[in-house]
């Protein structure tokens, strides 16, 4: 196997996971109306809420929390920095938790008082355009020097 075509097997495998995180992250964006107004988004009446502190990391809190959407009951589990899980920032005025679902797609779900998942999707777009740009240069500049010399 030569060098060129170890250079190019990498460059294939890493273009399409880096291109399938990024596709991934975009399609969750979309569900959660942050690019586009396509869904409406509506909020979930909540069968139960917890936070429980991580123990072994006591700066990390999992915030599990379960809604039903047409008889089906969805879970989900969040972990926040404690620094993030502040009274002011969590909690309304009135201390109420809510959760917007989309209809469509309802396990597309989110604290509206701490929206860490479109935090995570938007981050996840940014880093697989990084990898994706290092990546393709890698790439072009590899194959110029290869053949080049």
């Amino acid at each position: 196997m030569t060098i060129k075509r170890i250079i190019k097997t990498f460059y294939v495998i890493g273009m399409i996971f880096w291109c399938g995180m990024l596709l991934s992250a975009v399609f969750k964006l979309i569900g959660y109306n942050e690019v586009f107004e396509v869904f409406s988004l509506r909020k979930a009446q909540i069968t139960n809420f917890e936070i429980i502190v991580d123990s072994v990391d006591e700066n990390n809190l999992s915030i599990h929390y379960s809604y039903n959407v047409t008889d089906k009951e969805f879970n989900k589990k969040i972990e926040v920095a404690k620094r993030y899980y502040d009274d002011n920032f969590l909690f309304s005025s009135d201390s109420t938790i809510e959760v917007s679902y989309n209809p469509n797609f309802p396990h597309l779900s989110y604290i509206t008082t701490l929206p860490l998942e479109i935090r995570k999707q938007k981050a996840g777009v940014v880093i697989s355009l990084i990898f994706i740009a290092f990546l393709s240069v890698i790439y072009f500049f590899g194959f110029r020097k290869l053949f080049s010399g």
